[in-house]
């Protein structure tokens, strides 16, 4: 168990430092701390799929490929589930307040045990639905991991977008089927990216839509 965790924290590192992250040993422990939860609670609440080696890599570093393409002071995570990208960005970027939005009861109350656990003081949770979250709050930037397609992202939260909002819909293949179903109006204020993500070898895209 000791050896799996100093692996795994050193592929953190590892992986932090390509991304261009400098993380404090505190911050790698929380970062850990939250895998360690992940696997005790997953299965029971359907949380992740992951094999236990490959969550480095599959959420805490995918999660982190996004950091710099983060805007503002406020971040709302859309259908977090377990915490994946808004935990690991709340713990990396600690001047960042980062809202976890998640409809589903038991998965919101993993992620208020998560986040008390290991100390994300700067992250919240929010148990509701992204329709019942309109005219409560609007964010600088939100995060969006398997949650939609484009076309229903822009949909669903417009009424959450401050003004010069930036919204980062997180994709596997370039979803190209995707960026054709959005109207001139929102395809015109698209930029994808190609996510270079440590220790993963699959195909990760990043659509930017500035609001």
């Amino acid at each position: 168990m000791k050896e799996e965790k100093e692996s795994s924290t050193e592929q953190l590192r590892q992986g932090c430092a390509q991304l261009g992250l400098a993380l404090s040993a505190e911050q790698l422990a929380q970062m850990r701390a939250h895998l360690d939860l992940l696997a005790k609670w997953g299965g029971r609440l359907n949380l992740t799929s992951v094999a236990r080696g490959d969550m480095v890599a599959r959420h805490l570093l995918d999660s982190l490929s996004i950091a710099k393409f983060v805007r503002g002071r406020a971040l709302l995570d859309v259908g977090s589930g377990g915490g994946f990208p808004g935990l690991p960005l709340a713990v990396a970027m600690p001047q960042l307040r980062v809202t976890l939005l998640e409809s589903r009861a038991k998965r919101a109350a993993f992620l208020r045990h998560a986040c008390a656990e290991i100390g994300a003081q700067n992250a919240e949770v929010a148990a509701m639905r992204v329709q019942d979250a309109r005219g409560r709050e609007k964010f600088d930037t939100l995060a969006v991991r398997a949650f939609a397609p484009l076309a229903g992202i822009v949909a669903a939260t417009g009424a959450l977008h401050r003004r010069g909002c930036r919204v980062l819909a997180m994709k596997g293949r370039l979803p190209r089927n995707e960026l054709a179903d959005l109207s001139p109006k929102w395809r015109a204020r698209c930029t994808v990216e190609t996510l270079n993500v440590p220790f993963v070898d699959a195909e990760r895209h990043l659509v930017i839509i500035e609001t």
